[in-house]
């Protein structure tokens, strides 16, 4: 058992090209943390599409790009995605890494 679990919900969403999607994923703590570091990828490249570093007592969120968003509300984290084009089809992945 380890003290971070995360998990994606729904495995798979489809969106019309022009349409806007919102991708979840859900964070579980087992013990206090005081920085979480929050990253969504594509299609298992290293490159992090979106990131930032959250603290347990604020959460400095900014636009990812001019159709990227990144929300985090009671440890759920949502990546929301603009007008979508053909490119963004693939596999997105959220990771999270407690720092210590």
């Amino acid at each position: 058992v380890g003290a971070l679990h995360v998990s994606q919900k729904p495995s798979e969403v489809q969106v019309a090209l022009g349409d806007n999607a919102a991708l979840e994923c859900q964070v579980l703590v087992a013990e206090h943390w005081n920085l979480l570091r929050l990253e969504w990828t594509k299609d298992g490249e290293h490159r992090v599409l979106c990131g930032t570093r959250l603290n347990a007592t604020s959460v400095p969120l900014s636009p990812c790009g001019p159709r990227l968003q990144l929300g985090w509300h009671q440890l759920r984290a949502t990546l929301s995605l603009q007008r979508a084009r053909a490119g963004d089809a693939g596999r997105y992945v959220c990771r999270v890494t407690m720092e210590i």
